[in-house]
């Protein structure tokens, strides 16, 4: 009925507090100042005092609250991206949480699901008015949350073999729900990522692998690949490759290591591809300048031998070979937008576009992946920009580029854009714009260990120094480039 409360009878009221009546207030929370037992005035606590501090007050709520508030709370957090309320209430009122609650778990409580209407509502809305979950953004939808050290509070509510069963509950239920789909956003993702998670928990992994694969390839459908990359980690010991996977089916090492590449993370990407994918090291191995192994191995096994080739052509026009690279372009036919744009950049480099017929390398897919789709425009905004000049339209297409590199966090894709635009604006005569966004470029190459892309780099920040009578600058950027050229055998054109 109305009267009908998440609390025990004696916790009713609009004055109840599961504290202490001195540690009462409107302002208080576990994470607040208040809370936390500061050494003094002006004495900030240590992380160590403060996770002290917060583990004794939420001691407090442990012994305060009742038995299924803290079942919701522990149910609430167990999630690992944090879901929506709507589909927090759905899966605290499942079928799955009622066996899991007083089947496994042997709870004598009344079910949450034969309470009154609303109950689960105002139980979660108890819990954010405690601060012990909160509704956060940004989103179309807001979601529940918690902070890291409530979560770890109540772990305990279940136990290690609690927990196990909890992820199995949590995968029984998104399993089941009607409105599973193939997701086309990483929004639309959450359940199918969580549903993951909940199989990993619970040492599933087939079912975890048969969950992974049904996002069909997220790192280049969705340009997610830091999500990808998270996923297949879950598969070793606390996300250590150089350890053993927990699960002797894992064959995943391919998409990790593009996932380590798209990411910037080439050394690591060399490291987990495994010898007989070793044909497909080139975009890591040009991304760093370590152009022999692609100079001396003429060709690769079937079925990676166009790929090795495409990787080829692009080492030999960075190495100064220029010839052989525009032979071995030209006799290319490339299949797909991976071949491409290593075909592309070399011809680009070689002053040879008109080798290409844009069309080639211009028609769109069926459904095809983001990356396929920005790649293609990349190289449509090159080509543009050689041919036509720099007009504003492959303006506004490299700067949209960018931010979309920049969202999905690709070193190389948003190094190669920024030079392509500062290009652009230099030969429009904006060369103080230019030289701002060029020292974007030169961190980015920098931290991104972009050997590949740093002698370019430098020889821009050098004819932009001298359009600007930066003298000094110029000079000390020439023979920048010209070091690292030396160093690492980059000897060929500097991307126009």
């Amino acid at each position: 009925g109305s009267d009908y409360s998440p609390l025990p009878p004696t916790q009713k009221g609009s004055d109840y507090s599961p504290l202490p009546p001195t540690q009462k207030g409107s302002d208080y929370s576990p994470l607040s100042p208040a809370g936390r037992g500061d050494g003094g005035e002006g004495v900030p606590p240590s992380p160590l005092d403060e996770e002290a501090s917060v583990a004794r007050v939420l001691t407090l709520y442990h012994q305060a609250l009742s038995a299924e508030l803290q079942d919701v709370l522990a149910l609430a957090t167990s999630f690992r991206q944090p879901p929506t309320e709507r589909l927090l209430l759905d899966y605290l009122s499942s079928e799955a949480i009622r066996t899991l609650l007083h089947t496994t778990w042997q709870r004598t409580y009344l079910p949450f699901r034969d309470r009154p209407t609303g109950w689960l509502a105002e139980a979660i809305d108890e819990l954010v008015r405690l601060r012990l979950l909160e509704r956060v953004g940004p989103g179309a939808v807001p979601v529940i949350d918690a902070h890291p050290l409530v979560r770890r509070g109540f772990e305990h509510v279940a136990g290690p073999s609690g927990q196990r069963a909890s992820a199995l509950a949590r995968a029984g239920f998104l399993r089941g729900r009607p409105d599973r789909r193939r997701p086309e956003t990483l929004e639309e993702a959450r359940d199918t990522v969580e549903l993951f998670h909940a199989h990993a928990d619970a040492g599933w992994w087939a079912e975890a692998d048969s969950v992974y694969r049904a996002l069909e390839n997220p790192k280049h459908r969705l340009l997610a690949p830091a999500l990808e990359r998270e996923l297949l980690l879950r598969f070793f010991p606390d996300g250590d490759v150089r350890q053993p996977p927990l699960w002797p089916g894992f064959g995943r090492w391919r998409s990790l290591a593009i996932c380590l590449e798209m990411l910037g993370l080439f050394h690591e990407a060399l490291e987990v591809y495994r010898p007989e994918d070793a044909a497909l090291r080139g975009d890591a191995l040009l991304a760093l300048g370590q152009l022999e192994p692609l100079l001396v191995t003429s060709s690769m096994p079937a079925p990676w031998e166009a790929q090795w080739q495409a990787y080829r052509c692009h080492a030999l026009c960075l190495a100064g070979r220029v010839e052989e690279a525009i032979a071995l372009a030209r006799s290319l036919v490339p299949l797909d937008i991976y071949e491409w744009v290593h075909v592309f950049e070399c011809l680009l480099r070689a002053g040879q576009l008109d080798a290409i017929e844009p069309r080639s390398f211009a028609a769109r897919t069926e459904n095809e992946p983001r990356w396929t789709a920005l790649a293609r425009r990349r190289m449509q905004a090159d080509y543009a920009r050689i041919t036509q000049g720099p007009t504003d339209a492959v303006r506004d297409t490299l700067l949209d580029l960018t931010r979309q590199y920049d969202q999905a966090g690709l070193p190389i894709e948003r190094a190669l854009t920024r030079l392509s635009l500062v290009a652009l604006l230099g030969a429009r005569g904006e060369f103080a714009a230019a030289w701002t966004l060029h020292q974007e470029t030169i961190a980015l190459v920098k931290q991104a260990h972009l050997g590949g892309l740093e002698p370019d780099s430098w020889s821009w920040q050098a004819r932009l120094a001298e359009s600007l009578g930066r003298l000094d600058e110029q000079r000390a950027a020439t023979a920048a480039s010209n070091a690292c050229a030396d160093r690492l055998g980059l000897h060929g054109p500097r991307r126009p």
